[in-house]
């Protein structure tokens, strides 16, 4: 079984920030990630708050700048779902199973973001209904002439809408009357003519209509209905660690003290899920990792 110094899991703008400044420093460590790199900059419509793209840049034109800079320091992430990350205290090392190989490693970055909260009605509804749900935006990008319901409304659901309202009809369904999100992106939303948003209003129903699905909805107290193609589920999301063993859920905290653990971007920034923070978040990991490293020599 091999043994590294660091592994990282994700290979987010975190993780990819970790996995470049660890390669300037010389730190040997290996990268997992799921599916392909950039994490949720796949769903994002615009990124307009990063220093030096003052037009703004989309998600996934920012993918193809951090995939340039992961080739010229040569890092290969390995394309593997993480299916557990144990701590054997008795030996001081963390155990890694993946999809295709087991190894050990002195120090772990969890850099794995998030995953999407699960929508509670969606336990009441058939298969056939399920098959036209999803929770990542980039499965409905290249969907044309379509009706798309988006439930949720905070800054990912309207980012989202803001994706797909170019060639589609997009509608927003809102369980409360206040809109928790940014100005602009608030403004950009409700002045947009392919965007219709539903405040105060709670679906109750949802059912087979033709090739596309019926759902029903109160709003202000009166009965509602909307004819959709698909469903877009976005009412927030939660740290993305199910691949802990009940032995490092316990000890995540001692682990972190210790320096031995380290989670970065967005698994551990809560509400504060910006591209920026994420970045600065790795490049201080690697950084610490380092001086950690150092006093030990």
């Amino acid at each position: 079984m091999q043994k590294f110094k660091v592994t990282i899991i994700g290979a987010g703008p975190s993780g990819i920030a970790t996995a470049i400044q660890l390669k300037r420093y010389n730190i040997p460590f290996i990268i997992f990630e799921q599916k392909s790199i950039g994490g949720l900059l796949r769903n994002a419509n615009l990124i307009e708050n990063y220093p030096g793209f003052h037009k703004g840049i989309r998600g996934t034109e920012f993918i193809k700048i951090l995939k340039k800079h992961l080739k010229k320091y040569k890092i290969k992430p390995l394309y593997e779902k993480v299916l557990k990350a144990d701590y054997l205290r008795n030996k001081e090392i963390f155990y890694i199973k993946t999809e295709k190989r087991e190894i050990y490693c002195e120090i772990l970055v969890v850099a794995s973001g998030t995953k999407p909260k699960k929508w509670e009605f969606e336990d009441k509804l058939p298969d056939s209904i399920k098959k036209r749900m999803y929770y990542e935006v980039v499965n409905l990008k290249r969907i044309k002439n379509r009706k798309i319901l988006i439930i949720g409304a905070g800054e990912i659901a309207f980012d989202y809408a803001l994706s797909l309202c170019d060639k589609n009809k997009v509608f927003i369904l809102n369980r409360s009357k206040k809109i928790k999100v940014l100005s602009v992106l608030k403004d950009k939303v409700l002045k947009n003519k392919n965007i219709k948003y539903f405040d105060n209003s709670k679906v109750y129903k949802i059912e087979k209509k033709g090739k596309g699905l019926g759902v029903y909805f109160i709003k202000d107290n009166k009965s509602e209905k909307l004819e959709i193609d698909y469903i877009l589920v976005a009412i927030g999301r939660e740290p993305n660690k199910g691949f802990y063993s009940e032995n490092l859920k316990k000890l995540e905290n001692f682990l972190i003290s210790r320096e031995k653990l380290f989670l970065v971007g967005d698994v551990k920034k809560g509400i504060f899920r910006q591209v920026g923070i994420a970045i600065g978040d790795g490049i201080e990991t690697a950084m610490r990792i380092y001086f950690a490293l150092l006093s030990t020599t």
